[in-house]
């Protein structure tokens, strides 16, 4: 009976740890998406501040 427990408990933790990791990486990608797409706003700005450069 211990080892029924032992192992469910166990198969629980990988699945956790398993979705901490998804959920990092979704963090980094999101993080990089938003840092993308303030570089771009500015580089659009900056093109309609001054379109020749």
């Amino acid at each position: 009976m211990l080892l029924v427990l032992a192992t469910a408990l166990g198969g629980a933790m990988l699945t956790i740890a398993e979705l901490e990791l998804q959920v990092a990486e979704n963090a980094r990608r999101g993080a990089v998406a938003a840092h993308a797409a303030r570089a771009g706003a500015r580089a659009v700005a900056r093109w309609f501040d001054d379109p020749h450069g």
